[in-house]
């Protein structure tokens, strides 16, 4: 993930870290399972001999900050690790204590309020182990001065995790984020609100593909498509146009600058469309048939082969 600092002396806004972080447009929520430990490990490996996961614990309470970093990160990856073997079927390669859920728990209690590295590792795992205050915790992380958070990553880290879990509490407070000056924090806002539930979701997301940014809208229409609302369909039509990311480009010459992410992008926006299955995009998309993109015209003929399949 690119982060950058503000500038002391610029008067202009600092980049978001995040700014490209979802090209090509999507990622659906349902994968970023863990997504706290994709972000902490793009920060680096950890090296050495591995603690136990209570060990971890142990650190995160009574050690140092820089120990309490390395153990959150550490801790992180232990959890990934056993929930992959999980979906595998496989041996948990780090045994879990019985009641590491209360000492989940105890340990956010201990933890020094303003280490937030900490206490988002320890509000993330206390909700993947059902603990009903993970998520209240995950939701008083988001108010974080700017001043504590000046790349806004841990707010980034605590939406998509809100997203993932999907518990509805979190709705409304996501929701606050869809009007954010920041083109990264409604982008992913756009992408999470497809996996929380609540009344105001389809609304808000039916006013985001009328952003005046090209990610907000497309990840805005997509996750639509994902809830069977066609709302951001024109959207999801126009991104199939190789012209739109050319005129993005020509705009600002770092921005879609690979065929690749061009495609990808295209492709993601079909398979959105085509799960919709009206009738009158049909039409449109057939004239894809011949597209020179050859990985585009594939997902073209499978998209009319599947037309309003989920």
């Amino acid at each position: 993930m690119e982060s950058q600092d503000p500038l002391p002396a610029s008067p202009e806004e600092p980049q978001s870290p995040y700014k490209s972080l979802w090209m090509p447009l999507v990622v659906v929520p349902g994968l970023i399972v863990l997504v706290l430990v994709l972000v902490f490990l793009a920060f680096g490996g950890i090296g050495g001999a591995e603690p136990s996961i209570e060990e971890n614990l142990r650190v995160l309470v009574t050690g140092g900050k820089n120990e309490r970093t390395q153990a959150a990160f550490s801790l992180s990856q232990k959890i990934a690790s056993n929930s992959r073997a999980t979906l595998d079927g496989e041996e948990l390669p780090w045994p879990v204590p019985q009641d590491l859920a209360l000492r989940v728990g105890d340990a956010w209690d201990s933890t020094n309020p303003e280490d937030h590295t900490a206490r988002f590792v320890l509000a993330s795992l206390q909700t993947q182990l059902g603990d009903e205050e993970g998520v209240p915790h995950l939701i008083e992380l988001l108010d974080i001065p700017e001043s504590e958070d000046p790349d806004r990553q841990l707010r980034f880290q605590v939406l998509v995790s809100l997203g993932t879990f999907g518990d509805g509490r979190a709705t409304p407070h996501v929701i606050e984020f869809a009007e954010s000056e920041d083109q990264g924090v409604r982008s992913i806002v756009a992408i999470v609100l497809q996996n929380l539930p609540g009344e105001a979701v389809q609304s808000t997301l039916e006013s985001m593909v009328h952003d005046v940014e090209l990610e907000v809208r497309a990840n805005a229409a997509i996750s639509l498509a994902k809830l069977g609302n066609p709302a951001g369909a024109p959207v999801l039509l126009s991104l199939l146009e190789r012209g739109v990311y050319e005129a993005e480009n020509a705009a600002d010459s770092k921005r879609f600058r690979s065929g690749e992410v061009i495609s990808q992008s295209r492709r993601k926006a079909l398979v959105a469309l085509a799960s919709l299955g009206r009738a009158e995009d049909r039409g449109v998309v057939e004239g894809y048939r011949d597209d020179p993109d050859l990985e585009f015209r594939g997902v073209v003929i499978d998209s009319l082969s599947n037309w309003g399949a989920k």
